[in-house]
């Protein structure tokens, strides 16, 4: 019970410190691609093929209690294609 609650508490946190706005300082795009990795069945490795679809990343520095902070996040491809490096968004406007 003890671990569940500490596991909650750590979750709250880590949800708080989220940037609300911010300006642009990168963009990144990661293409379509397929990963390799390894399960055991049985006494047996064998291996596995994922494919893993593209992402767009921005990220943005903010300040949050006044700290400055980066923060990457995906976006959708229509919002990366809009978005400029030194743009100054607000997270309300684009789906995260």
């Amino acid at each position: 019970m003890k671990k569940l609650l500490i596991f909650f508490f750590v979750i709250l946190l880590i949800g708080c410190n989220k940037l609300d706005s911010g300006i642009v300082v990168d963009k990144e795009f990661v293409p379509a691609h397929t990963e390799r990795y390894y399960i055991m069945i049985g006494k047996v490795l064998t291996p596995q093929t994922r494919r893993v679809p593209e992402k767009w990343y921005i990220t943005i520095e903010g300040e949050h209690n006044n700290r400055i902070k980066r923060e990457k996040n995906s976006i959708s491809k229509s919002d990366y294609e809009s978005i400029n490096i030194g743009d100054f968004i607000t997270w309300s406007k684009y789906e995260r």
